[in-house]
């Protein structure tokens, strides 16, 4: 079964009630071996969030975190708080906001907490040790280079953290995912896409920047953007497509060996999320019908009942 790590709990959470009560309704026209397991993100204005922006909504309040919380927990889905800034100081730890939000979360099992920085990831620890902590690709990513980035290393972790999301050189490395003791695949989540290739040597920095806006101590000028591939090369979309894994290789491969942990990226806007997840839940012959549904619902035109 490939559990799908899907994006923005928060913005597209009327999608997710779409897709819930298709797969109850119309089963066929999912494939046979996914599942939205988890849903991964944040509420708009928290300076901890990382990874992405979320400035279109105003900041949550109090019964708005709850009603989202008890939402997801009815539809048994587990919820990860990407609380991965990795621009966070020591004194961040305090913000009231992002408190509030652990303290809502620290009453739901099915809530977890992405981390990257040390100070957050401790203050966690200690004021809310129920809270499953997993190591976000943030902080893979800051590692690749050094020392932390090898097999012995990722396992000795798993120790510390209930799942670790792997640099995404390792998605499509099945040489290095091979040699993973399989009693320990199920625990180490696979980043399917991104909008950054592989070889991109800017990956950390691309985060920082999104941390910096997200902070509120840098504003947006494009920084984030990756232009590593250049607009006017002609194999430009190919080559952001080629180090994505799709559904046929997700199915050929990582299910039957035990990689059951799958991670989309996607947040950003309610259109961006549709289009990135339709081509892994819904078999191609009921796509359309499927992008028709949630787009028009988006747009605020009826949507027929069936199709």
């Amino acid at each position: 079964m490939l559990n799908y790590h899907c994006p923005d709990f928060y913005s597209f959470q009327s999608g997710y009630d779409i897709l819930f009560n298709l797969y109850q309704n119309k089963p066929q026209c999912f494939y046979p071996n996914v599942k939205i397991g988890v849903i991964y993100g944040c509420f708009p204005g928290c300076i901890w969030n990382g990874g992405g922006f979320n400035f279109t909504f105003p900041s949550a309040d109090y019964n708005t975190i709850y009603q989202y919380f008890h939402w997801y927990s009815d539809k048994d889905v587990t919820l990860q708080l990407t609380f991965t800034n990795p621009t966070l100081q020591e004194t961040d730890v305090y913000d009231r906001y992002g408190n509030a939000i652990l303290e809502a979360a620290s009453h739901y099992p099915n809530i977890e907490v992405l981390v990257s920085v040390d100070c957050l990831e401790k203050y966690i620890r200690e004021m809310y040790p129920m809270i499953k902590i997993n190591k976000s690709i943030i902080a893979t990513t800051r590692d690749r280079d050094t020392e932390e980035d090898c097999l012995e290393k990722y396992i000795e972790n798993l120790n510390n953290y209930n799942k670790i999301v792997l640099p995404k050189k390792y998605s499509k490395n099945k040489e290095f995912l091979s040699s993973i003791p399989k009693e320990y695949r199920n625990r180490f989540e696979i980043l399917a896409t991104d909008p950054c290739p592989i070889f991109c040597p800017n990956l950390f920095h691309h985060y920082e920047e999104i941390g910096y806006i997200q902070s509120y101590q840098k504003i947006n000028e494009g920084q984030c953007a990756c232009s590593i591939i250049p607009e006017d090369n002609p194999f430009r979309h190919w080559m952001y497509r080629s180090h994505r894994l799709s559904y046929e290789e997700l199915n050929d491969f990582y299910d039957k060996e035990g990689f059951s942990e799958i991670k989309i990226s996607g947040r950003g806007t309610y259109v961006y999320v549709a289009l990135q997840l339709v081509p892994y839940l819904i078999k191609p012959e009921y796509q359309k019908d499927i992008y028709c549904i949630l787009l028009e619902y988006y747009t605020n035109i009826p949507v027929p009942t069936s199709f």
